[in-house]
């Protein structure tokens, strides 16, 4: 049986406009599903509505994979799941592409925003460097390899979207000199270091402010 990833890669390739509807829950999913949609997103700010909070990272990684996998399992067309920004740094990002593959989902899409992220129709949102953003998005795409996995989605609001993407994607060229696995792993190596002197820094003086950097919730 085919993959959901790849159904939709090739629902992508063979529609001239696929429309996908936004969700928050399975009956929603298979009443979109009725109506004839051929994929589906499950969208962020609709469930964080649906449990009573504001789209601005209030909700966990694994409250969003547990609709996710609900949402799925009740369909069999393709699913898009909103992943926030990873839930953290390039290490949590990696653990969200595990946990989100295993929900069945076909694909999901990272923001580049600081935290709290904010929905797209809230003001007030910030974004991560550059190099931070392709950290996530390396690390994203060497997961989703690993588990053989076809489908990711990555959303740079307002800087450069697609250089972000084609930067990405040469690093699994064959003249790369390094693979998008070791580029994550070796960006998540320096995040890890900066977590550890971050959190010794703590320890030393609690009443310092967070570092950026220390690994998300």
């Amino acid at each position: 049986m085919q993959s959901k990833g790849r159904t939709f890669r090739q629902l992508l390739q063979d529609e001239p406009y696929l429309f996908t509807g936004g969700i928050y829950s399975p009956l929603d999913a298979q009443i979109a599903e009725s109506a004839g949609m051929k994929s589906i997103y499950l969208s962020g700010y609709s469930l964080a509505m649906l449990n009573g909070w504001p789209d601005m990272g209030l909700l966990t990684m694994t409250e969003v994979t547990k609709a996710a996998s609900m949402v799925a399992s009740a369909v069999d067309v393709p699913i898009i799941a909103d992943a926030d920004d990873g839930y953290g740094n390039a290490l949590s990002t990696m653990r969200t592409v595990q946990e989100f593959v295993k929900t069945g989902v076909a694909g999901i899409h990272i923001e580049d925003q600081r935290f709290p992220k904010r929905c797209g129709h809230i003001a007030g949102k910030t974004i991560v460097s550059r190099e931070e953003a392709l950290g996530k998005y390396r690390a994203a795409l060497a997961e989703r390899d690993a588990a053989g996995h076809v489908c990711a989605s990555l959303e740079r609001p307002r800087r450069d979207h697609d250089d972000v993407e084609h930067q990405v994607a040469d690093d699994g060229d064959a003249g790369s000199a390094r693979s998008p696995a070791s580029n994550a792993t070796s960006h998540a190596r320096r995040i890890a270091g900066r977590s550890s002197r971050a959190t010794a820094r703590l320890r030393a003086c609690p009443r310092s402010a967070p570092l950026s950097g220390a690994p998300g919730g």
